[in-house]
């Protein structure tokens, strides 16, 4: 019908509610001139309600927009996360102890898988893919460990530092031992390495489901549509 859309949007402006500008006769003035006023609170809803965001877009045919820039990102569960936690705990299995401190290690270890658990599945995925990172070494008391960065050489160590199931092996039988364990770590390694590559694309693409419609330019893109569309604009994608 050829009329024009005038829509102003105001956000973070102090003025606006807290009496410097008088916002009830602006927002009335606005619309017998045809001009539509949305606000943006950049905070919680209610508050924003409360210190009269909404009540401003109201008095001018407008919408409030509640962008909560506090608020914590969703927790999302992936399809890969029970493989990932199942991996992490077969990852122990490749740890052999050695010292008189290899036991209580060993037990620390299980113990801050336990806290990761009681933590959520999202913990235990991050400490599972932790334990798989290079970064992640026990070299004081894990042979695998201690073996590739040359602090010890199995063969050498004294029989009262292996662990029982090692204490009766020829030096021969400990080195193949050492490896298979080693070899089973590396292939644990790269499953959770890769599974992590497929959970970090799938969470982005869930995350952005998710966030879409409270992104500030789909808040206002939105607001816009709706304000037009009352006034019997027609965008290309509507048409038929």
């Amino acid at each position: 019908d050829n009329q024009n859309l005038k829509v102003i949007f105001i956000a973070g402006n102090e003025e606006f509610t807290q009496g410097k500008i008088n916002y009830k006769e602006a927002c009335k003035e606005a619309i017998t001139k045809g001009i539509i006023i949305n606000t943006i609170f950049c905070r919680n809803f209610n508050e924003g309600v409360n210190t009269f965001w909404k009540d401003g877009a109201d008095l001018a045919d407008g919408k409030y927009i509640n962008i909560d820039q506090d608020q914590k990102a969703e927790q999302i569960d992936a399809p890969q996360d029970k493989e990932i936690i199942a991996l992490g705990q077969k990852l122990n299995e490749t740890y052999v102890g050695y010292g008189h401190q290899a036991e209580e290690r060993k037990e620390m270890q299980k113990k801050q898988d336990t806290n990761a658990v009681s933590a959520g599945s999202a913990s235990m995925v991050e400490r599972s893919v932790a334990k798989a990172s290079s970064n992640y070494s026990n070299v004081m008391w894990d042979i695998v460990d201690a073996e590739k960065d040359g602090k010890v050489k199995v063969e050498d160590l004294p029989e009262d530092q292996l662990p029982a199931e090692m204490k009766k092996m020829s030096k021969t039988e400990r080195k193949a031992y050492i490896e298979k364990k080693k070899k089973e770590r590396s292939e644990l390694q790269a499953k959770i390495a890769k599974l992590k590559q497929d959970r970090d694309k799938y969470v982005t693409e869930q995350r952005k489901k998710i966030t879409a419609k409270d992104t500030l330019d789909e808040a206002i893109i939105n607001a816009v549509k709706q304000q037009a569309k009352s006034k019997n604009f027609q965008f290309d994608k509507d048409k038929k």
